[in-house]
């Protein structure tokens, strides 16, 4: 119950935290054992709260925002470590997507005394983080990387007739960090009163896809407004690239039978595009390597 967390008054839907450290009790948290200077203020004002430590022993112990600071720190760090040039966008979602939920208790009265919940929830962000959960997380998708690579290297091998488009594409292919546009608020409380509307609606359009795919897993998609964002610069040319490979491929990116001698630059054109934008790269791939 001494977690920190609000919405911001100066960026627009911007929820804090994402993810939260340990966190102790009211009213000191005394609970995470960190190094101080031995026998300094610090280190003797602690002991007196009843930290549990000495006051000249080089410990005290924290909570709050001074400690689950660098403990979420560190965690990027050994991510970094692992996966070198993984983007910052990239960590959060590891971060988040393995961070351990957090359903009890209430951040401080202070900041709302809003009360943890299933999910994602104001109190604790997504939960607190797991960091050996996200460095596995992040070796899973850097083997996903180099297999893909080498797969698309060896496919690239066997086709006598590789474009050499395909061939720059690739090499040429760079590592872009996206910012997205927060939505303000008005937009937000909006989208508060639909998002039930709005998920029904995404999980039919799921059911569809799932079973063109011959995928039985029961699987549904689940939102709340922090998956809302501005629209990305260029979002409308990625989705009009992928409709225009359809026109002669699958959802997969194969040639439909019969299709090749309809292949015009444009296919090309949008298949080499999709790459380099780091987007629908799978269905790129195999279209290319495929024609």
């Amino acid at each position: 119950n001494y977690a920190s967390s609000f919405i911001s008054a100066i960026y627009p839907g911007r929820r804090v935290p994402d993810v939260c450290g340990l966190v102790g009790q009211l009213p000191n948290a005394a609970y995470i054992m960190l190094p101080v200077p031995k026998g300094s203020a610090m280190d003797r004002r602690r002991s007196l709260i009843g930290d549990e430590t000495k006051p000249n022993d080089s410990w005290a112990a924290f909570s709050g925002t001074s400690s689950a600071a660098p403990q979420l720190a560190g965690a990027c760090a050994l991510l970094e470590q692992y996966v070198p040039g993984l983007p910052p966008l990239k960590t959060k979602q590891i971060l988040r997507e393995t961070a351990h939920d957090i359903r009890e208790g209430q951040s401080n009265p202070k900041s709302g005394a809003t009360q943890a919940r299933a999910g994602p929830d104001l109190a604790t962000g997504y939960g607190l983080a797991v960091v050996s959960k996200a460095i596995k997380a992040s070796q899973v998708i850097q083997r996903q990387n180099v297999s893909s690579f080498s797969k698309l290297k060896y496919q690239m091998s066997k086709q006598k007739n590789t474009s050499s488009k395909l061939r720059r594409a690739i090499q040429t292919t760079p590592q872009r960090r996206i910012l997205s546009m927060s939505l303000d608020e008005s937009t937000l409380r909006k989208l508060r009163k639909r998002i039930d509307e709005i998920q029904i609606e995404l999980n039919k359009t799921l059911k569809d896809i799932l079973q063109r795919l011959e995928i039985e897993d029961d699987i549904e998609l689940i939102i709340n407004e922090e998956n809302f964002i501005g629209k990305q610069q260029g979002t409308d040319f990625i989705s009009s690239f992928l409709e225009t490979l359809k026109e002669v491929a699958n959802d997969k990116g194969e040639i439909n039978d019969g299709r090749k001698d309809d292949l015009r630059e444009r296919h090309i054109f949008a298949a080499e595009s999709l790459l380099k934008q780091r987007k629908c790269q799978e269905i790129a791939t195999v279209f290319l390597v495929s024609m």
